[in-house]
């Protein structure tokens, strides 16, 4: 008889999330929102965007930053703040 023999790795340590602060003057951000298609889920994170001043605080994981930087590839202030 034949066995089969599996093995599972266990790991006890929490997943690691880490959240960017894109900071973006006005100018870049509303470039951002005109470029954002409507129904787009990064729409959400431009709602929850923080205005200081003249400037706004996005936050965001690493996959919707990638996503952000592909709607605004041609908003030179958006692309220089997030790399």
């Amino acid at each position: 008889m034949k066995t089969k023999s599996t093995m599972t790795i266990k790991t006890d340590s929490p997943s690691l999330v880490i959240t960017l602060k894109i900071f973006l003057d006005d100018k870049s951000f509303h470039c951002l929102k005109q470029s954002i298609p409507p129904g787009s889920r990064s729409k959400l994170v431009l709602k929850q965007a923080v205005h200081l001043g003249s400037n706004a605080v996005l936050s965001c994981d690493e996959a919707e930053a990638r996503n952000l930087l592909l709607y605004a590839s041609h908003c030179s202030g958006v692309v220089v703040s997030i790399h």
